[in-house]
């Protein structure tokens, strides 16, 4: 069965998905180089590599079937050696926070590209993607109340 050609809106909304995810990678790479927690580490490392990556490659993958470069993007983020100058790296709590809206924004990000698509092959495989990172995003909040980096919001008094 062939699948009928990407429109604009499909090929616009699957580009611009592989580029943010590029720069999440890229900024959970510079996290993770922050990074003090050996628990938080490994959630970097397995978000980045178990969830985000394979996430990239697919959406990479799905672009070059349709003839659609990611040329001028972004390049990797090294691994930084040795200690960062005092004042000029986050705490784990600012790290996980910050995580907390990547994940959040994520969610919607690929909720409204789910519902651009007319393709049902590229719905399906963004439903995947939603269901990879509500995942990632319940193991950062078990990971967040283990450690007491959960900030709550104040009570609503009537």
């Amino acid at each position: 069965m062939s699948k009928d050609p990407l429109n604009i809106m499909e090929a616009t909304v699957l580009w611009e998905s592989a580029m943010t995810m590029k720069l999440t990678i890229n900024a959970n790479k510079i996290m993770l180089n922050h990074a003090k927690d050996e628990d938080l580490k490994k959630y970097l490392t397995t978000k980045i590599n178990k969830v985000d990556a394979p996430i990239l490659e697919q959406m990479e993958s799905m672009l070059e079937q349709e003839g659609i470069s990611l040329e001028n993007s972004f390049s990797s983020k090294p691994s930084i050696k040795g200690d960062l100058p005092a004042g000029s790296f986050y705490e784990d709590i600012e790290i996980a926070q910050y995580l907390t809206g990547e994940i959040k924004g994520g969610l919607i990000g690929l909720s409204g590209a789910m519902a651009s698509f007319t393709r049902e092959d590229l719905a399906t495989q963004f439903v995947k993607f939603h269901s990879q990172c509500v995942d990632s995003g319940r193991n950062l909040l078990k990971l967040m109340k283990k450690k007491d980096w959960l900030i709550v919001p104040p009570k609503f008094k009537q």
